[in-house]
């Protein structure tokens, strides 16, 4: 069941939503992480080599609206996203943070602004770079529409002050 905030309770919206059904177990997607908040998989349209979809298990429609007792999970999927972008691209988290405060970034970890978003169920992408697909579909990773997970938990953050 809906309720105002964006929020839904998982049982209530699993046979609408396609990420609510990967999350049950009830889709046969390959799952490169699980745990009880959030799993992680292959995007099936990839925008880059290595394109990875975190999504929490918990319902919720769209970063807007993400509450101040999200933040636990946010931050546990950039966790799993650095995890997993480290693996495929053969380096430590902590190379992979140095080399992405440069100019040059190895990957891109972040969500999708609506109304640009293609499932309303958020959804954390984690890109290597290049972006290796076609054009219009690539402007969806830039900055006007793109939002970095860091902004997001920093935007978490000020509701808690």
């Amino acid at each position: 069941m809906s309720s105002d905030n964006g929020h839904q309770e998982h049982k209530h919206s699993e046979n609408q939503c396609a990420f609510c059904t990967i999350a049950s177990g009830r889709d046969a997607t390959s799952l490169l992480h699980v745990d009880q908040s959030i799993v992680a998989f292959n995007d099936i349209k990839p925008a880059a080599n290595n394109h990875i979809l975190i999504v929490p298990k918990k319902h919720i429609a769209s970063i807007n609206n993400l509450k101040s007792h999200d933040l636990e999970t946010v931050k546990k999927m950039k966790e799993v996203g650095l995890q997993l972008i480290s693996g495929r691209l053969c380096k430590t988290v902590d190379e992979l943070s140095k080399s992405n405060n440069r100019k040059e970034r190895a990957y891109l970890m972040g969500f999708t602004s609506p109304p640009f978003n293609s499932i309303n169920h958020i959804h954390m992408h984690v890109l290597s770079t290049p972006i290796t697909t076609w054009w219009p579909k690539s402007l969806g990773f830039g900055k006007f529409i793109f939002r970095n997970v860091d902004d997001i938990i920093a935007k978490i953050e000020s509701q808690q002050e």
